[in-house]
């Protein structure tokens, strides 16, 4: 259920969100020939697939310091990323947007704890202590970033955090994680309700706002 709510929410909203993008001037004007598209292409679209992922995460799972954490953070980079999908903003304030983000998710106990040991036969752990923050901080910065990144083909990027929210659900179904389950469920719908209005021709762009949440 909370995967097709997410789903429907992000298909219902983006085609308003289209409307707001024009309506603000948040437009990707192909400049050169290296553009795919070659007419004026609204961005904000990560903005439909925040609302998904918010609204349908206060509906479906434990709104406790840990859902809190993470949606702050969510809603840090969204900011970030609208701001520079309309005016720009520099890398190093990018990179401070990223950092806070991943300092709410350490507040709210949402960090790298351990990391397995890949020359263990036994898959014996290594417990991080004092390095669990600045290496959270550093997979954040690191994930977020490489989102962005690849977020250069309609429906690329949405596609693969599809994919990877998936195969989340299904690994924290096997250690019984069940808020894991529902927020990995609810990121894949919102994801899946995007794409139809992102594959090629795509109709939108995610833009920052959306690579930078996801």
């Amino acid at each position: 259920i909370p995967f097709f709510v997410a789903l429907l929410l992000v298909f219902f909203s983006t085609p308003l969100v289209i409307k707001l993008a024009f309506k603000v001037g948040a437009i990707d004007i192909p400049k050169d020939d290296r553009r795919v598209h070659k007419q004026p292409m609204p961005l904000l679209g990560g903005l439909a697939i925040y609302i998904g992922v918010v609204l349908t995460s206060l509906v479906f799972v434990p709104v406790d310091k840990t859902l809190i954490s993470i949606l702050l953070g969510g809603t840090i980079v969204l900011i970030s990323g609208i701001i520079d999908d309309l005016w720009g903003l520099s890398p190093k304030l990018k990179m401070f947007f990223q950092l806070l983000a991943g300092i709410c998710l350490i507040i709210g106990d949402v960090k790298v704890d351990f990391i397995t040991n890949p020359f263990s036969i036994a898959n014996k752990v290594i417990y991080l202590n004092y390095l669990s923050i600045p290496i959270t901080l550093f997979w954040v910065v690191g994930i977020t970033n490489t989102i962005n990144l690849i977020d250069g083909l309609d429906g690329l990027a949405a596609g693969v955090a599809a994919v990877s929210s998936l195969s989340f659900a299904l690994v924290a179904g096997k250690f019984g994680y069940t808020n894991v389950i529902i927020i990995s469920i609810i990121l894949a719908g919102s994801c899946i309700g995007f794409l139809p209005f992102n594959f090629n021709p795509a109709k939108i762009f995610m833009g920052d706002a959306g690579a930078l949440f996801l």
